[in-house]
This record gives structure tokens, sequence and C-alpha cells, in this order.
């Protein structure tokens, strides 16, 4: 399958997107709206505007070794977009190391000729890339950029 990953949320670390009382990032409502809602069919987007419940998507890190489940919601509270639930709190906790304050979330979806009927019925999938600056941007951009291309055969000639 060709295609590409495609960045679709990005955020630097707060204090109050790491506080264990609060589970939940907070994502910028112009990633969300430009970025993450267009990706949804319409039962996904209705899911997501009700506060209540979420989208289920999943999310792993840039080597998949590990896919955590995480609630995709409206927050009405502040009108903007969180990540949240069992699944972000095991994820947070997972990589408690990796997330301080003021390192940058990158979250990426792929896409590819094959999206079409076939995948309909996936729930939505992520890769996350945690940089520790905004120096280090660049050097995740390259190592995903290593992700998007199958490697070509190289023939002894």
């Amino acid at each position: 399958m060709n295609g590409e990953w495609v960045l679709v949320a990005e955020k630097m670390l707060q204090a109050s997107d790491l506080n264990t009382n609060q589970n939940r990032l907070l994502l910028r409502r112009c990633d969300a709206q430009k970025r993450l809602l267009p990706l949804l069919r319409q039962s996904e987007l209705e899911a997501v505007m009700n506060s209540n419940g979420g989208l289920n998507i999943e999310i792993s890190t840039a080597n998949c070794d590990i896919v955590f489940e995480v609630q995709f919601k409206h927050w009405g509270s502040s009108k903007g977009f969180i990540f949240n639930g069992r699944g972000w709190r095991n994820l947070r906790s997972h990589f408690k190391e990796m997330l301080t304050e003021g390192n940058i979330l990158r979250f990426y979806r792929f896409r590819g000729d094959g999206e079409g009927e076939e995948g309909r019925d996936r729930k939505l999938q992520m890769r996350m890339v945690v940089v520790p600056s905004s120096e280090m941007m660049k050097a995740a951009d390259i190592l995903v950029s290593f992700r998007r291309k199958r490697p070509s055969a190289i023939s002894a000639g």
C-alpha cells in the first residue's frame, strides 16, 4: 500500500496535561477542527461531540510497539477537544519519563491508497512521536519520513 504519514495534531505539554487528577490532554482547537474532525464519518463526529461518550481511537508509538485506546471527545466547558480515558492514563503512565512539561507531542495518521470501503469499520489509528523540544522537531520529521517510505531493493550490479 502506498501512502504517507500526515501530521494531524501537535501539542506542547503543559503542567495541566500531565496532572494525574485531570487525566486528559487538551488538544489545540485548530488542530482538531482542521486536521482531525475532517477524517471522521458522521457517526464518529457525533460520538466526539457527545461529551458523555467520545470516540475510541488507537494511539501507538512511532515504532508501533504498544497501542493505547483513548477517547477523543469535545470538551464542552472549554469548547476544546481532549484525549482522555483509561487509555490516556495508561499512555501517560507508560511514558512518564518522556512526557514532561515543554516536550512536544505530535500525532500522525497514515493516509494511503487503500482508504476506501475496506477501511470503513476500522478505528481511527494514529502514531505518537515525543520530541524533547522544538529544536528536535526537525529530527522527528526526518524519523517519521523514514517510516513513510518502503525500502527499495538494492541490486548488485
